[in-house]
C-alpha cells in the first residue's frame, strides 16, 4: 500500500517486481523518514500532508512538495478508487499487477464501445471503483480475480 510516507517508492523508474526487495527498502527508508520530521523535510511532509486533508481539486499531475519546497509533478503515478494505477508507455498498469511483472498478460481483454465495456463499467459502478477507468489511454487493471485490459486507444 503507497501513503504519502512511502508513496516515493513507485516514482518513475522504480522497479516493482521485486517485491522483498522493495519491502526491505520500505522498511529502510521508513526509519530514514522517521528521523526526518523536523526541518526543510518536516516541513515538506506536513505540507503535503495538510494538501492531501484539504484538497478541494483533482490532483491529476500527483504534484506533492519535495525538502526544497517545490511543487513535483509525478503524472505518471495516481491513485484512485483506493487503487494505485503507474503509467508505462499509453498504458495505466494497477499497482498490483505491476509488482506481479511489467509484462503481465491480460485474461481478457475489452474493448470501449463494446457491451462488455459496458458490462465492466456497470461492474466497477456498482463496487464504487469507476474510477479505474478515469484516465486517458488504456489500463490493466484487476477485476473479480482476473487480469483486464481495457483498450480505449486506437478506438
Amino acid at each position: 500500500m503507497l501513503t504519502d510516507t512511502t508513496a516515493f517508492l513507485a516514482l518513475e523508474g522504480t522497479a516493482l517486481g521485486n517485491a522483498s526487495e522493495i519491502a526491505a527498502t520500505t522498511e529502510r527508508l521508513g526509519f530514514d523518514n522517521a528521523s526526518c520530521r523536523t526541518g526543510l523535510d518536516g516541513v515538506a511532509l506536513q505540507q503535503n500532508v495538510a494538501l492531501n486533508r484539504s484538497q478541494g481539486w483533482a490532483n491529476f499531475g500527483n504534484v506533492l512538495y519535495n525538502s526544497a519546497g517545490e511543487l513535483v509533478d509525478n503524472a505518471t503515478v495516481q491513485t484512485f478508487a483506493g487503487r494505485t494505477f503507474f503509467r508505462r508507455g499509453l498504458r495505466w498498469i494497477d499497482g498490483e499487477l505491476a509488482l506481479e511483472g511489467a509484462n503481465k498478460e491480460p485474461d481478457r481483454t475489452v474493448t470501449l464501445g463494446t457491451p462488455e465495456y459496458d458490462a465492466l463499467v456497470e461492474e466497477l459502478r456498482a463496487a464504487g471503483n469507476a474510477a479505474q477507468l478515469a484516465v486517458g489511454g488504456d489500463v490493466l487493471l484487476r477485476h473479480k480475480g482476473q487480469t483486464v485490459l481495457v483498450v480505449r486507444t486506437g478506438c
